[in-house]
């Protein structure tokens, strides 16, 4: 499921943030057997890691996902974020791609969440 560009269809509960100009995103959520899919606490899920990394079993990523400003946002041309949840890796699965359980998610992942390495 992909919604549509500045729509992240998260509550107001979730942690949202100014994107730093320096900020890159380590990663993402990508499609599994072919098919896309919605995920949450406790599921599976695949993710591509950019460059070349040294990533092993119990890495984690914050996971999140990109949103639009909003009318209490002193900057509106800045990017926004949104902290959807926390995933650690399973297993190696091919080159720059890994399996990952959802350890915690504010609602379901989509195709094409951000991932970043935990602080």
């Amino acid at each position: 499921v992909r919604l549509p560009e500045g729509l992240s269809g998260y509550p107001p509960s979730m942690h949202r943030m100014k994107v730093p100009k320096r900020w890159k995103a380590d990663g993402k959520v990508i499609e599994f057997s072919g098919r896309e899919t919605l995920a949450a606490q406790g599921d599976l899920v695949s993710v591509r890691v950019y460059g070349s990394r040294n990533i092993g079993k119990g890495q984690r990523f914050v996971i999140y996902r990109p949103t639009a400003p909003n009318e209490a946002d002193k900057d509106l041309n800045a990017d926004y974020m949104v902290k959807v949840g926390l995933i650690e890796v399973v297993r190696k699965t091919a080159i720059d791609e890994y399996r990952a359980i959802v350890l915690r998610s504010g609602g379901a992942l989509l195709l094409d969440d951000i991932l970043k390495v935990e602080d």
